[in-house]
């Protein structure tokens, strides 16, 4: 199983991926939530995915109701610089289970990851 990292900055899915790989994770990385969309519907493989907010094509939260039609949907973290409630209230509302904002301990990133992957948060 592997856990999908969404960014549009290469730096911070470099940060995240690098962070979860030395956790003993399998990593795939998306710079936008259509290329994510089309990973997540090709494959049954993904465990959890941590994802942005703002990035080109479709956002974060765009991603995040798209995959709440699928049958098959991973958990789905969160992890952006945007703190607008409104934002966070229609990720939450679309299936979306939590919110990190930017700058974030690669720890609790990792930590979340484990709990998610594990089935522990739905």
């Amino acid at each position: 199983m592997s856990i999908l990292v969404v960014d549009d900055s290469a730096t911070l899915r470099n940060q995240v991926g690098g962070a979860l790989r030395r956790a003993g994770f399998d990593v795939v990385e998306a710079a936008d939530g259509r290329t994510a969309l089309e990973l997540v519907r090709g494959t049954s493989e993904i465990s959890c995915v941590i994802c942005d907010v703002n990035m080109p094509w479709m956002s974060g939260v765009e991603f995040v109701e798209e995959v709440a039609k699928l049958e098959q949907r991973p958990p789905i973290l969160m992890l952006t610089s945007e703190s607008k409630p409104d934002l966070v209230e229609r990720a939450m509302a679309a299936g979306a289970i939590g919110w990190l904002v930017k700058p974030c301990n690669p720890d609790h990133v990792v930590a979340a990851a484990k709990k998610l992957s594990q089935g522990g948060v739905r």
